[in-house]
């Protein structure tokens, strides 16, 4: 029985893992088609490029994101174009949250997100309600901090608006991101990750407790289908 008990943890712990990973490969596949609307050419479109790097970096098969190319550059017939929104919301305890979603269906993805957030005792707002908190901002993340000989380097680089060495975090123009990464790329090889951010322009404090509590209903909140990124 101890044997058996064992076998249908693995198999329990294979098929969340599986899902975890279904779901990932789903919003590789969604940002490949959004990306693609621009350009099916990523030599031509940056944002392309991009994108396929981040799926090649987390192993979807090349198949997939061909037919993702074909989809969202409009030489496919199957499916809705996929669309990137920005809802708005207060988490646990107040907190201000934007979630970054790309769908192909957008009742269906407000629907679920207004249902999540109920069930959790929190609720979306309209547009415009919390997003003026926030500014937009190009990041790029490096693995590790940034040391003083880099961080005199970084800071002559046009674009870059400001640096937490600490973290790693370069922030930069957002227009601006691809041709600072390229510089940022240039003296420190390898980058972590890089993308468009919101950055609230008000630090946001809680108690050890509260923060547990919003973490957990971020983490919850991620597991959505449409949801990519969430701003806090």
């Amino acid at each position: 029985m101890a044997g058996h008990s064992k076998w249908k943890n693995i198999q329990r712990t294979k098929s969340t893992n599986d899902q975890l990973r279904s779901k990932e490969f789903a919003k590789l596949v969604r940002a490949i088609e959004l990306a693609a609307q621009s350009g099916s050419d990523p030599k031509l479109n940056p944002s392309l490029a991009d994108a396929i790097d981040r799926a090649k970096k987390q192993n979807l098969p090349k198949d997939r994101i061909e037919r993702a190319i074909s989809k969202g550059s409009g030489n496919s017939n199957t499916g809705q174009k996929i669309e990137k929104i920005i809802y708005e919301g207060y988490g646990p305890h107040g907190v201000m949250l934007l979630v970054e979603c790309l769908t192909d269906n957008k009742n269906r993805c407000f629907t679920e997100l207004k249902t999540f957030f109920g069930k959790n005792n929190c609720k979306l707002v309209e547009e415009g309600s919390i997003s003026w908190r926030f500014c937009e901002l190009g990041m790029i993340e490096l693995d590790g901090e940034i040391g003083d000989g880099l961080l005199a380097k970084l800071i002559e680089i046009d674009g870059i608006t400001d640096i937490t060495a600490e973290d790693g975090l370069i922030y930069t123009n957002p227009s601006m991101l691809n041709s600072v990464k390229e510089k940022v790329r240039s003296f420190c090889g390898n980058i972590k990750d890089f993308k468009i951010c919101w950055k609230s322009r008000e630090k946001q404090v809680f108690s050890n407790s509260q923060l547990e509590e919003i973490h957990n209903f971020i983490s919850k909140l991620h597991t959505l289908n449409d949801v990519e990124e969430i701003w806090w």
